[in-house]
């Protein structure tokens, strides 16, 4: 990978052979699938349609952001698609997620040991004036 340079004015930048964005992306889309291939083999037995869905979308986004937001995203979705099938198993796509469904993750979420606490307005307590 080539080197940044120093313009006349001071600041940092490419030389016009640097590599494309297109094989930074490639990059970001072998790490989601080693990821998805390595870490979702029980799952995808718990919850197939939900991991296809899931495979499906990561794939999409890993063209275009970096390997560390894909990094993020397969491991929410991850814990997501856990907790669904652990806590809602009648759940088989993201069709069938509804309210109930993510008012029991937000309080998954927070009920997790080092968890910062929701003050009273997320947690649905009125505020009075």
């Amino acid at each position: 990978m080539p080197a940044l340079t120093c313009s006349s004015s001071g600041r940092r930048r490419w030389p016009d052979d640097r590599p494309s964005l297109p094989g930074r992306h490639r990059h970001a889309a072998q790490v989601a699938t080693t990821e998805l291939d390595r870490r979702w083999l029980a799952l995808q037995a718990k919850c197939p349609q939900l991991t296809a869905t899931s495979r499906r979308y990561l794939e999409q986004i890993s063209v275009s952001l970096s390997a560390s937001s894909v990094r993020v995203a397969v491991q929410t979705l991850r814990g997501f698609c856990t907790f669904l099938a652990d806590e809602h198993p009648h759940v088989s796509t993201f069709a069938q997620v509804g309210r109930p469904e993510i008012e029991d993750y937000k309080k998954h979420l927070v009920s997790r040991p080092g968890q910062k606490r929701l003050s009273g307005r997320f947690r649905g307590s009125s505020v009075t004036a």
